[in-house]
Protein backbone atom coordinates (compact mmCIF):
# COMPACT_ATOMS: atom_id res chain seq x y z
CA UNK A 1 0.00 0.00 0.00
CA UNK A 2 0.86 3.92 0.54
CA UNK A 3 2.07 6.80 2.33
CA UNK A 4 1.07 9.94 0.78
CA UNK A 5 2.11 13.27 2.02
CA UNK A 6 0.42 16.22 0.64
CA UNK A 7 1.36 20.16 1.86
CA UNK A 8 1.09 23.31 1.27
CA UNK A 9 1.07 26.65 3.14
CA UNK A 10 -3.04 27.12 3.29
CA UNK A 11 -5.02 25.24 5.07
CA UNK A 12 -7.93 25.86 2.41
CA UNK A 13 -5.60 24.25 0.13
CA UNK A 14 -5.45 20.90 1.96
CA UNK A 15 -9.23 21.02 2.71
CA UNK A 16 -10.08 21.45 -1.15
CA UNK A 17 -7.96 18.53 -1.78
CA UNK A 18 -9.44 16.41 0.59
CA UNK A 19 -12.68 17.00 -0.13
CA UNK A 20 -11.95 16.05 -4.32
CA UNK A 21 -10.21 12.58 -2.49
CA UNK A 22 -13.26 11.92 -0.37
CA UNK A 23 -15.70 12.48 -3.24
CA UNK A 24 -13.56 10.16 -5.42
CA UNK A 25 -13.82 7.81 -2.61
CA UNK A 26 -17.77 8.17 -2.99
CA UNK A 27 -18.39 8.27 -6.50
CA UNK A 28 -21.02 6.29 -8.48
CA UNK A 29 -20.41 2.21 -7.28
CA UNK A 30 -19.00 2.69 -3.76
CA UNK A 31 -20.35 0.89 -0.56
CA UNK A 32 -22.86 3.66 0.54
CA UNK A 33 -22.78 1.90 4.08
CA UNK A 34 -19.06 2.29 4.27
CA UNK A 35 -17.20 4.89 6.14
CA UNK A 36 -14.71 7.36 5.47
CA UNK A 37 -11.51 8.45 8.90
CA UNK A 38 -10.16 11.70 8.99
CA UNK A 39 -8.33 11.85 11.98
CA UNK A 40 -7.99 15.28 13.29
CA UNK A 41 -6.20 17.00 16.38
CA UNK A 42 -9.53 18.26 17.57
CA UNK A 43 -13.63 19.03 17.47
CA UNK A 44 -12.77 22.35 15.88
CA UNK A 45 -11.03 21.05 12.87
CA UNK A 46 -13.57 18.54 12.31
CA UNK A 47 -16.37 21.59 12.64
CA UNK A 48 -14.53 23.31 10.25
CA UNK A 49 -14.16 20.40 7.57
CA UNK A 50 -18.22 19.71 7.68
CA UNK A 51 -19.65 23.12 8.21
CA UNK A 52 -17.23 24.21 5.78
CA UNK A 53 -15.47 22.31 3.30
CA UNK A 54 -18.19 19.27 3.19
CA UNK A 55 -21.28 21.72 3.42
CA UNK A 56 -22.25 21.92 -0.06
CA UNK A 57 -20.89 18.51 -1.69
CA UNK A 58 -23.69 15.79 -1.32
CA UNK A 59 -21.41 13.02 -1.12
CA UNK A 60 -20.10 14.16 1.99
CA UNK A 61 -22.78 15.21 3.93
CA UNK A 62 -22.72 11.68 6.21
CA UNK A 63 -20.18 8.18 6.65
CA UNK A 64 -17.39 10.32 7.82
CA UNK A 65 -16.01 9.87 11.14
CA UNK A 66 -13.65 12.38 12.43
CA UNK A 67 -11.69 10.33 15.72
CA UNK A 68 -8.60 11.90 17.45
CA UNK A 69 -5.32 10.62 16.46
CA UNK A 70 -4.51 8.01 19.83
CA UNK A 71 -8.21 6.94 19.57
CA UNK A 72 -7.92 6.04 15.84
CA UNK A 73 -4.39 4.34 16.36
CA UNK A 74 -5.62 2.39 19.64
CA UNK A 75 -8.81 0.94 17.64
CA UNK A 76 -6.92 -0.55 14.34
CA UNK A 77 -3.84 -1.97 16.80
CA UNK A 78 -6.51 -3.41 19.38
CA UNK A 79 -7.63 -5.47 16.34
CA UNK A 80 -4.16 -7.02 16.06
CA UNK A 81 -4.14 -8.64 19.37
CA UNK A 82 -6.06 -11.84 20.07
CA UNK A 83 -9.39 -11.88 21.64
CA UNK A 84 -8.58 -13.26 24.54
CA UNK A 85 -6.30 -9.80 25.03
CA UNK A 86 -8.45 -7.25 26.19
CA UNK A 87 -6.40 -3.84 27.68
CA UNK A 88 -7.25 -0.47 28.36
CA UNK A 89 -5.51 2.58 27.70
CA UNK A 90 -3.72 3.76 30.42
CA UNK A 91 -5.69 7.14 31.90
CA UNK A 92 -4.69 10.70 32.69
CA UNK A 93 -2.24 10.49 35.52
CA UNK A 94 -1.64 7.31 35.59
CA UNK A 95 2.33 8.05 36.00
CA UNK A 96 2.09 10.85 37.92
CA UNK A 97 0.11 8.37 40.70
CA UNK A 98 2.83 5.19 39.99
CA UNK A 99 5.57 6.81 40.19
CA UNK A 100 4.83 8.77 43.82
CA UNK A 101 4.15 4.92 44.60
CA UNK A 102 7.75 4.13 43.86
CA UNK A 103 9.40 6.95 45.01
CA UNK A 104 7.43 6.33 48.38
CA UNK A 105 7.97 2.38 48.47
CA UNK A 106 10.95 1.51 46.39
CA UNK A 107 14.37 1.63 48.74
CA UNK A 108 16.82 1.34 45.13
CA UNK A 109 19.69 3.43 45.59
CA UNK A 110 19.29 4.04 42.26
CA UNK A 111 16.84 6.83 43.32
CA UNK A 112 18.22 8.36 45.85
CA UNK A 113 18.44 11.69 43.84
CA UNK A 114 14.53 11.91 43.36
CA UNK A 115 14.10 11.34 47.08
CA UNK A 116 16.84 13.99 48.34
CA UNK A 117 14.88 16.35 46.22
CA UNK A 118 11.91 15.92 48.52
CA UNK A 119 13.28 15.34 51.88
CA UNK A 120 15.70 17.95 51.22
CA UNK A 121 18.58 14.92 52.69
CA UNK A 122 20.32 12.40 51.83
CA UNK A 123 17.49 10.80 50.34
CA UNK A 124 17.16 8.23 52.68
CA UNK A 125 14.49 5.44 52.48
CA UNK A 126 11.45 5.85 53.49
CA UNK A 127 11.26 9.45 52.93
CA UNK A 128 9.54 11.09 55.30
CA UNK A 129 6.52 13.59 54.39
CA UNK A 130 6.21 15.12 57.76
CA UNK A 131 4.94 18.74 56.36
CA UNK A 132 2.12 19.53 54.27
CA UNK A 133 5.43 21.23 51.74
CA UNK A 134 6.96 17.55 51.98
CA UNK A 135 3.75 15.85 50.14
CA UNK A 136 3.64 18.74 47.37
CA UNK A 137 6.88 18.68 46.60
CA UNK A 138 6.78 14.94 46.02
CA UNK A 139 3.22 15.48 44.27
CA UNK A 140 5.02 18.35 41.63
CA UNK A 141 8.62 15.66 41.34
CA UNK A 142 6.01 12.78 40.39
CA UNK A 143 4.20 14.90 38.04
CA UNK A 144 7.59 16.43 36.21
CA UNK A 145 8.94 13.27 35.81
CA UNK A 146 5.65 11.36 34.50
CA UNK A 147 5.69 14.42 31.70
CA UNK A 148 9.23 13.27 31.30
CA UNK A 149 8.81 9.74 30.88
CA UNK A 150 5.58 9.82 28.49
CA UNK A 151 7.89 12.47 26.49
CA UNK A 152 10.16 9.86 26.15
CA UNK A 153 8.09 7.09 25.07
CA UNK A 154 6.27 9.09 22.56
CA UNK A 155 9.56 11.37 21.22
CA UNK A 156 12.28 8.72 21.93
CA UNK A 157 11.08 5.44 22.32
CA UNK A 158 14.56 3.96 21.57
CA UNK A 159 15.68 5.35 24.98
CA UNK A 160 12.87 3.58 27.15
CA UNK A 161 14.16 0.35 24.97
CA UNK A 162 18.05 0.70 26.12
CA UNK A 163 16.93 1.41 29.28
CA UNK A 164 14.91 -1.79 30.03
CA UNK A 165 17.82 -3.77 28.52
CA UNK A 166 20.21 -2.16 31.22
CA UNK A 167 22.12 -0.04 28.95
CA UNK A 168 22.16 3.82 28.48
CA UNK A 169 20.38 6.14 26.57
CA UNK A 170 22.75 6.42 23.98
CA UNK A 171 23.93 2.60 24.17
CA UNK A 172 22.46 -0.58 25.33
CA UNK A 173 25.92 -2.40 25.89
CA UNK A 174 27.13 0.48 28.10
CA UNK A 175 25.00 1.01 31.71
CA UNK A 176 23.87 4.16 32.77
CA UNK A 177 25.31 6.45 34.98
CA UNK A 178 24.82 9.55 37.43
CA UNK A 179 21.50 11.37 37.50
CA UNK A 180 20.11 8.97 34.01
CA UNK A 181 20.74 5.73 36.23
CA UNK A 182 18.06 7.39 38.35
CA UNK A 183 15.98 7.43 35.53
CA UNK A 184 16.90 4.49 34.03
CA UNK A 185 15.47 2.49 37.40
CA UNK A 186 12.47 4.46 37.04
CA UNK A 187 11.77 3.34 33.67
CA UNK A 188 12.53 -0.14 34.82
CA UNK A 189 10.61 0.14 37.74
CA UNK A 190 7.33 1.27 35.57
CA UNK A 191 7.68 -0.82 32.40
CA UNK A 192 9.76 -3.59 33.58
CA UNK A 193 8.98 -7.05 33.69
CA UNK A 194 7.81 -6.15 37.69
CA UNK A 195 7.14 -2.57 37.36
CA UNK A 196 3.76 -0.98 38.05
CA UNK A 197 2.69 -1.30 33.77
CA UNK A 198 4.15 -4.36 32.53
CA UNK A 199 4.23 -4.62 28.61
CA UNK A 200 2.19 -8.43 29.62
CA UNK A 201 -0.45 -6.96 31.70
CA UNK A 202 -4.29 -5.28 30.52
CA UNK A 203 -3.42 -1.65 31.05
CA UNK A 204 -0.83 -0.01 28.16
CA UNK A 205 0.44 2.74 27.14
CA UNK A 206 0.30 3.37 23.17
CA UNK A 207 4.16 2.92 22.81
CA UNK A 208 3.42 -0.85 24.36
CA UNK A 209 0.42 -1.76 22.26
CA UNK A 210 2.87 -0.51 19.12
CA UNK A 211 5.19 -2.81 20.42
CA UNK A 212 3.00 -5.44 20.12
CA UNK A 213 1.62 -5.90 17.37
CA UNK A 214 4.84 -4.02 14.45
CA UNK A 215 5.94 -7.78 13.78
CA UNK A 216 2.49 -8.28 12.68
CA UNK A 217 0.55 -6.79 9.97
CA UNK A 218 -2.53 -4.75 10.22
CA UNK A 219 -5.31 -6.91 10.23
CA UNK A 220 -8.82 -5.78 8.70
CA UNK A 221 -9.88 -4.41 4.95
CA UNK A 222 -7.32 -2.27 3.55
CA UNK A 223 -8.73 1.15 3.25
CA UNK A 224 -7.80 4.40 3.24
CA UNK A 225 -6.88 6.83 6.59
CA UNK A 226 -7.06 10.58 6.43
CA UNK A 227 -4.94 13.10 8.56
CA UNK A 228 -5.50 16.30 8.90
CA UNK A 229 -5.13 19.66 10.81
CA UNK A 230 -2.13 17.69 12.56
CA UNK A 231 0.44 20.10 13.08
CA UNK A 232 3.22 18.02 14.93
CA UNK A 233 3.58 14.47 14.86
CA UNK A 234 5.96 12.16 17.54
CA UNK A 235 8.91 9.24 16.42
CA UNK A 236 5.83 6.57 18.03
CA UNK A 237 3.07 8.32 15.43
CA UNK A 238 5.19 8.20 12.90
CA UNK A 239 6.21 4.39 13.01
CA UNK A 240 2.64 3.73 13.34
CA UNK A 241 2.16 5.18 10.50
CA UNK A 242 4.52 3.18 8.17
CA UNK A 243 3.06 0.47 9.95
CA UNK A 244 -0.50 0.98 9.07
CA UNK A 245 1.16 1.75 5.44
CA UNK A 246 1.94 -2.01 4.95
CA UNK A 247 -2.06 -2.68 4.20
CA UNK A 248 -3.70 0.65 4.23
CA UNK A 249 -3.48 3.55 1.78
CA UNK A 250 -2.72 6.33 4.72
CA UNK A 251 -2.93 10.31 3.51
CA UNK A 252 -1.63 13.15 5.57
CA UNK A 253 -2.25 16.65 4.64
CA UNK A 254 0.65 18.72 6.15
CA UNK A 255 0.01 22.48 7.06
CA UNK A 256 3.47 23.57 5.93
CA UNK A 257 4.59 27.10 6.23
CA UNK A 258 7.88 27.06 3.51
CA UNK A 259 7.65 25.08 0.39
CA UNK A 260 11.36 24.27 0.28
CA UNK A 261 13.03 21.89 2.53
CA UNK A 262 13.86 23.70 5.71
CA UNK A 263 14.84 20.47 7.97
CA UNK A 264 18.02 21.89 8.05
CA UNK A 265 17.81 25.53 9.80
CA UNK A 266 18.92 26.06 12.86
CA UNK A 267 18.52 28.00 15.86
CA UNK A 268 21.45 30.22 17.30
CA UNK A 269 21.19 27.95 19.83
CA UNK A 270 21.70 24.65 17.77
CA UNK A 271 24.05 26.71 15.72
CA UNK A 272 26.55 26.94 18.86
CA UNK A 273 26.54 23.00 19.91
CA UNK A 274 27.29 22.45 16.50
CA UNK A 275 30.31 24.80 16.49
CA UNK A 276 30.94 23.71 19.44
CA UNK A 277 31.55 20.43 18.62
CA UNK A 278 33.37 20.94 15.59
CA UNK A 279 35.89 22.93 17.56
CA UNK A 280 35.93 20.13 20.19
CA UNK A 281 36.74 17.19 17.83
CA UNK A 282 39.03 19.81 16.10
CA UNK A 283 40.93 20.76 18.87
CA UNK A 284 42.16 17.81 20.06
CA UNK A 285 44.09 16.79 17.36
CA UNK A 286 45.06 20.32 16.61
CA UNK A 287 45.71 21.59 20.29
CA UNK A 288 47.68 25.01 18.83
CA UNK A 289 44.57 26.19 16.79
CA UNK A 290 42.32 28.88 18.42
CA UNK A 291 38.22 29.59 16.92
CA UNK A 292 37.23 32.80 17.05
CA UNK A 293 33.17 32.45 16.39
CA UNK A 294 30.43 34.81 16.62
CA UNK A 295 26.54 34.26 16.46
CA UNK A 296 23.93 36.58 15.94
CA UNK A 297 20.45 37.54 14.01
CA UNK A 298 22.41 38.14 10.98
CA UNK A 299 24.05 35.03 10.39
CA UNK A 300 20.82 32.69 11.38
CA UNK A 301 18.64 32.18 7.79
CA UNK A 302 15.36 33.88 8.07
CA UNK A 303 15.13 33.87 11.54
CA UNK A 304 11.33 34.21 11.51
CA UNK A 305 11.03 31.00 9.96
CA UNK A 306 13.44 29.59 12.59
CA UNK A 307 11.99 30.93 15.82
CA UNK A 308 8.58 30.11 15.19
CA UNK A 309 8.75 26.72 12.61
CA UNK A 310 10.49 24.77 15.47
CA UNK A 311 7.56 22.31 15.48
CA UNK A 312 6.76 21.73 11.84
CA UNK A 313 10.21 21.44 11.10
CA UNK A 314 11.08 18.18 13.64
CA UNK A 315 7.74 17.10 12.07
CA UNK A 316 9.03 17.53 8.72
CA UNK A 317 12.42 15.75 9.73
CA UNK A 318 10.31 13.08 10.84
CA UNK A 319 8.41 12.35 7.54
CA UNK A 320 11.75 12.73 5.68
CA UNK A 321 13.30 10.18 7.45
CA UNK A 322 10.22 8.11 7.77
CA UNK A 323 10.86 7.56 3.78
CA UNK A 324 14.23 6.97 4.11
CA UNK A 325 13.16 4.11 6.74
CA UNK A 326 10.92 2.40 4.71
CA UNK A 327 13.78 1.24 1.95
CA UNK A 328 11.85 1.35 -0.68
CA UNK A 329 8.75 -1.23 0.88
CA UNK A 330 6.23 1.20 1.37
CA UNK A 331 4.98 3.62 -1.95
CA UNK A 332 5.88 6.56 -0.18
CA UNK A 333 5.09 9.97 -2.52
CA UNK A 334 5.49 13.61 -1.21
CA UNK A 335 3.13 16.33 -3.13
CA UNK A 336 3.44 19.72 -3.41
CA UNK A 337 -0.19 21.95 -3.70
CA UNK A 338 -0.35 25.41 -3.40
CA UNK A 339 -1.87 28.57 -5.02
CA UNK A 340 0.86 30.27 -6.80
CA UNK A 341 0.84 33.59 -5.70
CA UNK A 342 3.57 36.54 -6.41
CA UNK A 343 5.52 38.57 -3.62
CA UNK A 344 3.02 41.44 -3.30
CA UNK A 345 3.35 44.89 -2.46
CA UNK A 346 2.90 45.16 1.09
CA UNK A 347 5.37 44.26 4.29
CA UNK A 348 2.95 40.98 5.12
CA UNK A 349 2.52 39.85 1.73
CA UNK A 350 6.64 40.07 1.20
CA UNK A 351 7.51 38.42 4.88
CA UNK A 352 4.98 35.24 4.05
CA UNK A 353 6.88 35.41 0.75
CA UNK A 354 10.06 34.98 2.53
CA UNK A 355 9.18 32.02 4.57
CA UNK A 356 7.17 30.36 2.20
CA UNK A 357 10.10 30.41 -0.31
CA UNK A 358 12.97 30.37 2.27
CA UNK A 359 14.48 33.18 1.52
CA UNK A 360 16.81 35.10 3.71
CA UNK A 361 17.16 38.89 2.14
CA UNK A 362 14.10 41.05 1.89
CA UNK A 363 14.76 44.75 0.67
CA UNK A 364 13.61 47.64 3.14
CA UNK A 365 10.08 48.81 2.52
CA UNK A 366 8.30 51.41 4.65
CA UNK A 367 5.64 50.00 7.28
CA UNK A 368 2.07 49.56 6.76
CA UNK A 369 -0.89 48.54 8.70
CA UNK A 370 -0.60 44.96 6.76
CA UNK A 371 1.38 44.03 10.00
CA UNK A 372 2.07 45.75 13.04
CA UNK A 373 4.86 44.60 15.41
CA UNK A 374 3.99 46.07 19.20
CA UNK A 375 6.48 45.16 22.59
CA UNK A 376 4.59 44.65 25.73
CA UNK A 377 6.54 44.26 28.79
CA UNK A 378 4.82 41.20 29.72
CA UNK A 379 1.88 38.83 28.21
CA UNK A 380 -0.85 39.80 30.28
CA UNK A 381 -0.10 43.44 29.03
CA UNK A 382 0.13 41.76 25.54
CA UNK A 383 -3.51 40.59 25.59
CA UNK A 384 -4.73 44.27 26.82
CA UNK A 385 -3.20 45.26 23.60
CA UNK A 386 -4.66 42.94 21.52
CA UNK A 387 -8.24 43.22 23.03
CA UNK A 388 -7.56 46.96 22.74
CA UNK A 389 -6.56 46.67 18.99
CA UNK A 390 -9.96 44.50 18.40
CA UNK A 391 -12.39 46.55 19.90
CA UNK A 392 -10.76 49.55 18.34
CA UNK A 393 -11.68 47.87 14.79
CA UNK A 394 -14.87 46.99 15.38
CA UNK A 395 -16.51 49.90 17.43
CA UNK A 396 -18.13 52.57 15.38
CA UNK A 397 -16.83 56.57 16.01
CA UNK A 398 -20.54 57.06 17.84
CA UNK A 399 -19.67 54.03 20.46
CA UNK A 400 -22.42 51.85 18.55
Amino acid sequence: MSLKIFYSDRIEVLAAELKRKLASERSDGADPFAFSQVVVPNANIAKYLQMREFAKEEKLCAGIKFPFMEACLTQIMQANLEAAEEFKLLPDHAYTNAILRILLKNDSPKLKPFRAYIDGGEGAFPIKIEKQRDSRMAWQLADKLANLMDTYEVRRPEIIANWLAGGSAANVNTPPTGTESAEAELAKSLWGENGEFPNSGNRLSLRQLYERVKNTAPKGPSQTIYFFGQSTLTLLQVRIFLWLAQTHDVIFYHNNPCLAYWGDIETAKERRKTLFKVESEFSEQNPDVSFDWRIDDKTIENPLLTKFGIAGRETLRLLVDLEEGCDGTIDFEWREIFEERGEGESVLEKVQHGIRRRTSEMEKVPQDASIQIVGAPGIRREVEMVYNSIVGSVWKPDGS
